[in-house]
């Protein structure tokens, strides 16, 4: 099974113009292994198949590379991190990033911390336990990518995730297809955060599965009224 999975993640990695490494698969292989044992017991994701991990989650989070300013040494911010999805791909796929993943979960940091050390980036990966409205004010404008993968509209996730983007960075979303609506809808949002829509980049994992990278450009530093108090940004979005 171990040689079956990298194979698939190697052939299918080269679709986002990706050469995984033997190294890299199989870190990918303990990954995947530790999730679906910690998943046994301590639910993470809700499908914990084979094929869910290593196409929407692996495969899905690797799109990352598809972005042209990834490149170098970069700090990473990932809002909402759950499982470790975009994070630890990331950290796996980029040996001098570091990368700062957030959960309000406990069990799931608890899960990240533990996943890093076992595949080995522990010392260039974080996870802290808390909610994207209370991280520490020197996080603020200090990463040069901040992601979130399925955790809010992208006019809420604007406001979680903006705030901590250096001016210059980026705003990574992760989003289906029909990606055009939410951002008509986050537009008012991102002028008021100080930030543009700088491209949006489609790519497909097969089987009909089309997904849309969101790349938001931050232009201008975001009020310190932003994020708001927990649970605002979602009751009355920007």
């Amino acid at each position: 099974m171990g040689d079956q999975i990298k194979i698939y993640l190697k052939n299918k990695a080269k679709d986002l113009m990706l050469n995984l490494s033997d190294e890299k698969l199989e870190q990918f292989k303990i990954y995947y292994d530790f999730l679906v044992e910690f998943n046994s017991h301590t639910n993470l994701i809700s499908k914990a198949d084979e094929e869910t991990i290593l196409t929407k989650h692996f495969l899905d989070s690797m799109a990352f590379n598809k972005i042209p300013s990834v490149t170098g040494s970069f700090k990473v911010l990932d809002i909402g991190s759950g499982g470790g999805f975009p994070a630890l791909p990331i950290s796996i796929l980029y040996p001098d990033s570091q990368v700062v993943a957030v959960d309000s979960v406990g069990k799931k940091t608890n899960f990240l911390l533990q996943a890093a050390e076992k595949i080995g980036v522990q010392r260039r990966f974080e996870a802290l336990n808390t909610r994207a409205e209370e991280l520490p004010l020197d996080f603020r404008e200090k990463f040069d990518f901040v992601t979130a993968r399925a955790v809010a509209p992208l006019n809420i996730l604007a406001e979680y995730c903006l705030p901590y983007v250096k001016v210059g960075g980026f705003f990574v979303a992760y989003k289906a297809k029909a990606a055009q609506d939410e951002i008509k809808e986050a537009k008012n949002a991102l002028k008021v955060l100080g930030a543009s829509l700088a491209e949006v980049i489609p790519y497909s994992l097969g089987d009909d599965i089309e997904r849309n990278l969101i790349v938001i450009e931050k232009t201008d530093k975001t009020s310190r009224k932003f994020p708001r108090k927990a649970g605002l940004p979602k009751k009355t979005p920007l």
